[in-house]
């Protein structure tokens, strides 16, 4: 009975010491700075207004060249949306309608 007790005891103690290190390893990560990058406005502003690089326009051609003759429709990207990680990453689909915003 007195094995039985202190092996209980040690594996609790175990446990509880692991899982108080993985919560310190989640706090740390928490805590970590975030690096602050600085832009001047108007090299920003020239990046934004400027022409897309050819990989980007590429891109995106080629991930939608599938829906060329179907088209997207709204539920399809609503399934694709809520199916995916919004609920994980706490993501909110919004639209933008003449100067309004609804969700």
């Amino acid at each position: 009975m007195k094995k039985t007790t202190r092996f209980l005891l040690t594996a609790v103690i175990i446990g509880l010491l692991l899982a108080i290190n993985s919560l310190m390893i989640k706090v740390r990560r928490l805590q970590r700075e975030v690096p602050v990058i600085e832009v001047e406005a108007h090299r920003l502003d020239e990046k934004l207004n400027g022409p897309a690089p050819a990989w980007v326009t590429s891109q995106i051609q080629k991930d939608l060249e599938r829906y060329a003759a179907t088209g997207i429709s709204t539920e399809m990207l609503d399934n694709g949306f809520f199916d995916g990680y919004a609920k994980e990453y706490n993501l909110a689909r919004f639209h933008i309608k003449n100067r309004h915003v609804t969700l």
